[in-house]
């Protein structure tokens, strides 16, 4: 159980082939490192657990795997290994695994998190980019920017402080609160929006859009397959250019000749080739009265 005396934030800096990791931030001015075998009774586990260095140098700590980790194919028998870290608040974390799961709890500072297959999950962080092949991707608040992909699972964050930019080859895509402009591309999979603050440009091949307040900038929502709905509060004038090839086109706001004395202004081109458009009050049910 290494102990290093950190007073301040610190650089974390992991890598590894197989195995979970648990990344704690909190109020204190050391860090402590605990690595073992994921199996105490698997061999494999205990060499690779054993192989593992752990060196701290100038606020930065290095955990490393074998030392040629990613020479090797992930299922040929390599050992598995769990790692806990224990360091103060808003230190920065990058993490690189072939297969493992992730799981940071406190505030951390600015995150590069990446795994072949597992699960990712934050807390709180400054800044996060994460990726994973086939796994989840959920952080509960980012203060800043997010940069997120996976190839096959959900991404979901709660608060989003920065700009916001998700990729997702399948899987359902789901953001709290939106402060800066959101970048969204899916291939397969739902996306949902509960608050945009600023520009939203979201397009899925296959899946509903769903924007729950949208109060300024510009939408573009596009999607092949799938109904899109988008609610406008009052206050804001919105300019409108949508459409379906086949389905509904259903607006709940009155039309004007010009945004007049609204305080905020919004664009919303909108398009679905199978699905219906709604654009509405937040909350509030959409009548049927069809845009021509």
């Amino acid at each position: 159980m290494p102990t290093f005396e950190t007073p301040d934030r610190i650089s974390l800096n992991v890598e590894y082939n197989l195995g979970d990791i648990r990344v704690t931030a909190s109020d204190r001015t050391d860090t402590v490192v605990y690595v073992r075998p994921s199996d105490a009774g698997r061999a494999a586990d205990i060499r690779a657990a054993e192989q593992t260095s752990i060196d701290f140098s100038n606020g930065a700590l290095f955990i490393k795997g074998s030392k040629d980790w990613k020479r090797f194919a992930i299922l040929t028998g390599n050992g598995a290994v769990d790692v806990i870290v224990k360091l103060p608040s808003h230190s920065d974390v990058r993490w690189e695994a072939g297969m493992g799961k992730f799981d940071g709890e406190g505030n951390l500072g600015q995150c590069d998190l990446k795994t072949g297959m597992g699960h990712i999950r934050l807390g709180r962080a400054d800044a996060v980019k994460a990726e994973s092949g086939y796994g989840d991707v959920v952080v509960d608040r980012a203060a800043g920017d997010v940069d997120l992909k996976t190839g096959s699972g959900e991404i979901r964050v709660d608060r989003i402080g920065g700009s916001t930019q998700i990729r997702n080859s399948d899987g359902h895509i789901r953001i709290g609160d939106a402060a800066g402009e959101v970048h969204i591309k899916a291939a397969n999979g739902n996306i949902h929006i509960g608050r945009a603050q600023s520009s939203v440009t979201a397009k899925s091949a296959n899946g509903k859009i769903r924007v729950g307040e949208a109060t300024r900038g510009s939408l573009v929502i596009e999607t092949a397959y799938g109904d899109v709905g988008i609610g406008i509060p009052e206050g804001t004038a919105a300019w409108l250019d949508v459409s379906t090839k086949y389905g509904k086109v259903r607006n709940a706001l009155a039309t004007a000749e010009g945004p007049g004395e609204s305080t905020e202004r919004i664009e919303v081109r909108a398009r679905t080739s199978y699905g219906d458009v709604a654009i509405h009050r937040p909350g509030q049910p959409v009548q049927p009265s069809r845009i021509q």
